[in-house]
C-alpha cells in the first residue's frame, strides 16, 4: 500500500510539472545529441571556404531541425490548422464565422514559444562548447601531417561569450514573458488550475462518451454487413457476389474520406441506407432517381398546361 500511494504521488508530480519535465528532456536529448556530433561526426575541415558553411550548418541546422520538430509534435498546431481550409473561402472564412483569429494566432505564438525551448539550447550548448564556432571563423591553415587546423583560443572564449549571453537573455526574456502572461490573465490563480482541471475531466470524459459511442455505430454496420445476402456463398455466383462485396468495403485511398463516411465499411454503410448503391458507384442509383422524378415533375407541368 506504501509503494501504491508512493507511486501515485509521484503520477500526479509528473503530471502537474508536464511541462517543466517535457523541457527538461528536451535539454537532455539535446545534450546528448551535441556530444554525439561532437565526437562521432563533427571534424574542422582544412578547406577555410567548405570549413565556415560546414561548422555554421553544425550550429544552425540542429537548432532549426528541432525548432520543426517541436512544432510538428504539438497537439495544438492540429488542433488550429486542421480544417480551416474547408471552409467555403479557406482560412480567412474560417476566422471570420468563428471569431478566432486572435485565439489561433495566440495558439500559434505559444506553439512557437514551446518549440524554441529546443532551438536555444541547442545553441546554447553549441556556443557553450566552442568547437563549432571557433572552426568556423578560424582563418588558419593545417600544418603539415595534420587533419584539422588549429583553433584559436579567443574564438574559443568568444563562442563561449555568446553561449553565456544567449543563455542569460533567454532566461530574462523568459522570465518577463510569463509574468506579464499571469499578470494579464483572465484568471486568478486558483481559477486557472480549476480551468485547467476542467478542461482535464472533459477531455477524459469525451474520450470516454466517444469510444462508447463508436463502439454502437460500429457494432450496427457489422452486423449489417455481415447479414447482407450476397455473403451466403451456394454456388459460383455467390462467390463472385461475396467478392463483389468484401470489394466494396477494400477500396484503397481517401476517395471515401471526401464522399461520406470515417472508412470504406462506414460509407458502405451510409450508402445502403440511403439507398445510393456501392461505394464505386454511389450517384448511379441516385441519378436514375433523379431522372425520373425529372420525368414525373415534366408529366404534371405538360398535364397542368393542358387543363
Amino acid at each position: 500500500m506504501a509503494a501504491e500511494g508512493f507511486f501515485t504521488q509521484i503520477g500526479r508530480i509528473v503530471k502537474a510539472n508536464r511541462t517543466a519535465i517535457q523541457n527538461l528532456m528536451i535539454v537532455l536529448l539535446v545534450f546528448g545529441g551535441k556530444k554525439f556530433f561532437e565526437v562521432a561526426i563533427f571534424k574542422c575541415p582544412c578547406d577555410p571556404v567548405r570549413r565556415e558553411f560546414y561548422s555554421w550548418m553544425f550550429i544552425v541546422g540542429p537548432a532549426i531541425t528541432l525548432y520543426v520538430l517541436g512544432v510538428l509534435v504539438n497537439n495544438k498546431t492540429w488542433r488550429i490548422v486542421t480544417g480551416c481550409c474547408q471552409a467555403s473561402n479557406g482560412c480567412v472564412d474560417f476566422c471570420k464565422t468563428r471569431k478566432v483569429c486572435s485565439g489561433c494566432c495566440f495558439g500559434l505564438f505559444e506553439v512557437s514559444f514551446r518549440a524554441l525551448v529546443g532551438s536555444f539550447a541547442w545553441l546554447v550548448l553549441a556556443f557553450m562548447n566552442s568547437i563549432f564556432y571557433a572552426c568556423a571563423v578560424s582563418t588558419s591553415l593545417c600544418q603539415e601531417g595534420q587533419d584539422s587546423p588549429q583553433l584559436d583560443e579567443s574564438d574559443k572564449a568568444l563562442s563561449q561569450s555568446i553561449g553565456w549571453v544567449l543563455l542569460v537573455g533567454s532566461s530574462l526574456l523568459l522570465l518577463v514573458l510569463l509574468l506579464l502572461w499571469r499578470m494579464c490573465s483572465s484568471y486568478t490563480y486558483e481559477q486557472r488550475r480549476y480551468a485547467k482541471l476542467y478542461a482535464e475531466v472533459e477531455r477524459q470524459k469525451f474520450l470516454e462518451k466517444a469510444q462508447m459511442n463508436a463502439g454502437k455505430r460500429v457494432d450496427e454496420t457489422l452486423e449489417m454487413f455481415f447479414s447482407q445476402e450476397d455473403l451466403k456463398i451456394e454456388d459460383r455466383d455467390g462467390w463472385k457476389k461475396a467478392c463483389k462485396a468484401w470489394s466494396n468495403i477494400s477500396l484503397v485511398g481517401s476517395k471515401y474520406m471526401a464522399d461520406c463516411g470515417y472508412t470504406t465499411l462506414h460509407e458502405w454503410a451510409i450508402l445502403q441506407r440511403t439507398g445510393k448503391g456501392d461505394i464505386e458507384n454511389p450517384d448511379g442509383d441516385a441519378s436514375d432517381h433523379d431522372q425520373s422524378e425529372n420525368v414525373q415533375d415534366s408529366t404534371l407541368l405538360i398535364g397542368a398546361t393542358k387543363s
